[in-house]
């Protein structure tokens, strides 16, 4: 009992001790790629997409225009949630008589974040009754370190995420329907996602027909809005590939998404894959590097994380049913964007990342 207890003890110290260095790591990475640096992707010679400059100035153009004429921004606007966060934080600062840097102000809220995020992690751990030791895979998610930088609704989504799994878990579903409604301010896909989980992990007859049925619906449905998603994006982004194919498709027949978008789940890990061609004309592309770890992590938890889902029968019947239904939900919506981005997929990994070791540690319980 008392190795036990130390035992447990000696893990919390690690973590206090290893999220230090975390925070302090985001803290350096700030003072080498953003303290100084002028908006460019190469602010250090051999670096390139070190921080997501673009996001970050389309979130500080519309902070400016809420400054200036707000009437003019409402509406659904996936950047006007964040923006107006960050400009009521920096209008509090401004008027206790501070002046407060948009960069600096960005690190100190996503550390907080960041902190966060772990707190959910480890609850998560313990509400799964997991040795403590997998706490420590927190730390496995470097890309952490990246989305501490600048303004980016990324670090937002990682911690939605979490709490989702975290509030099922402890059945507080009014608590998710919270989050949702809180979310729709940062993301607006996640108000619908969160809305089609708590559908999903609904308790029913014919589980498998009810996901066909939804995935039916929601697939035909993206066919339609594809005629009205140029307004949003520039269709040469889409190149010659699947995702121009299944564009056409719907735009001509309504069901591009319905018969590809399996393919599509594929292009995501394909694409994290890609992560580890990092050397771009003779740069490292930092905004790949960054996957690595967690790729390497996911690759080899990914046997241990498709297994449930094989078993979707079975699976729900458990705790398995909320990652599952989490990451069904995520594809379903985010499969609306016709473009493929690794970025939204990582938000995804700390979620998956926990319930691949879920899976591990009771294979391991399974065979002793």
């Amino acid at each position: 009992m008392l190795h036990k207890k130390f035992s447990i003890k000696k893990e919390d110290i690690i973590s206090i001790a290893l999220l230090i260095i975390l925070l302090l790591s985001c803290i350096l990475y700030y003072n080498y790629f953003v303290a100084g640096k002028s908006f460019t992707y190469e602010p250090v010679n051999g670096f390139i997409y070190p921080v997501n400059i673009h996001d970050n100035y389309i979130y500080l153009q519309y902070i400016a225009r809420i400054n200036d004429n707000l009437g003019e921004l409402i509406g659904i606007n996936n950047n006007i949630g964040i923006s107006t966060f960050y400009f009521l934080i920096a209008y509090f600062f401004n008027v206790i008589g501070i002046n407060i840097d948009f960069n600096i102000l960005s690190l100190c809220i996503n550390n907080i974040l960041i902190c966060f995020i772990f707190l959910s992690y480890r609850k998560i751990i313990i509400l799964l009754y997991l040795p403590r030791v997998y706490i420590l895979t927190f730390f496995l998610c470097i890309s952490l370190i990246y989305f501490s930088q600048l303004i980016n609704k990324d670090i937002f989504t990682i911690l939605f995420f979490l709490k989702c799994i975290e509030y099922s878990i402890q059945k507080k579903y009014k608590m998710i329907i919270s989050l949702s409604i809180l979310s729709f301010f940062i993301r607006f896909q996640l108000l619908p996602l969160f809305i089609l989980y708590l559908i999903i992990i609904k308790r029913t007859k014919h589980p498998i027909i009810k996901i066909l049925f939804i995935y039916t619906i929601l697939s035909i449905l993206n066919g339609i809005l594809s005629r009205y998603q140029l307004h949003f994006f520039n269709e040469k982004t889409l190149g010659s590939g699947l995702s121009y194919l299944i564009f056409s498709i719907n735009q001509q027949y309504f069901i591009g998404s319905l018969l590809f978008n399996p393919i599509r789940i594929i292009q995501y890990i394909h694409d994290l894959i890609l992560s580890f061609d990092f050397i771009i004309d003779n740069k490292i592309d930092v905004g790949r590097l960054k996957n690595i770890p967690q790729a390497i992590v996911f690759i080899f938890l990914l046997p241990f994380i498709i297994t449930p889902f094989l078993r979707y029968r079975k699976s729900i019947e458990n705790t398995d049913k909320y990652f599952i239904s989490l990451t069904i939900s995520f594809f379903m919506i985010w499969l609306f964007n016709p473009t493929i981005n690794v970025r939204y997929f990582i938000c995804l990994l700390p979620t998956l990342q926990i319930f691949g070791f879920y899976q591990l540690n009771k294979y391991r319980l399974k065979i002793k």
